[in-house]
């Protein structure tokens, strides 16, 4: 049995911070306040929203990824051909559904249903519920 990747990405309000080892950031939490410590900066109690990393990736082709997720892979010195997906986090889209961890699983929430994340056959993300609020309209 593999074990899942355990990562976390936080939302500033204008961009993402990730728990990467290459971008020098730790999370915490600590009395439900979120704390990020970075090499650079010491100690910040931002308060921002955390989410998890599922374990699982989209079924995004190479040659369907965005100029930005082209490039952010590329600069990480990785080569197209490693390519297999965007990493599906907490607070993601996918088909106009949120995904949330409900009761020990990951899961995609649409207004009134709520289906178990590995059982979507190729998920996609489209977006995050932070950068494309919009997209939430879309699931109404």
């Amino acid at each position: 049995m593999s074990k899942r990747e355990i990562k976390f990405r936080a939302w500033s309000g204008s961009r993402f911070f990730y728990s990467d080892p290459l971008e020098h950031n730790q999370f915490y939490m600590l009395g439900g306040k979120a704390y990020i410590a970075t090499e650079f900066d010491g100690w910040i109690v931002t308060g921002w929203p955390i989410e998890q990393y599922t374990g699982l990736k989209d079924a995004t082709t190479w040659e369907n990824a965005t100029e930005k997720q082209r490039s952010d892979w590329v600069s990480a010195g990785n080569m197209p051909s490693d390519w297999n997906g965007v990493e599906i986090y907490e607070g993601d889209v996918i088909e106009g559904g949120v995904v949330l961890w409900f009761r020990s699983a990951w899961f995609v929430q649409w207004e009134d249903e709520r289906i178990r994340l590995p059982s979507i056959p190729h998920p996609i993300v489209i977006g995050n519920i932070h950068e494309n609020p919009e997209l939430l309209e879309v699931a109404r």
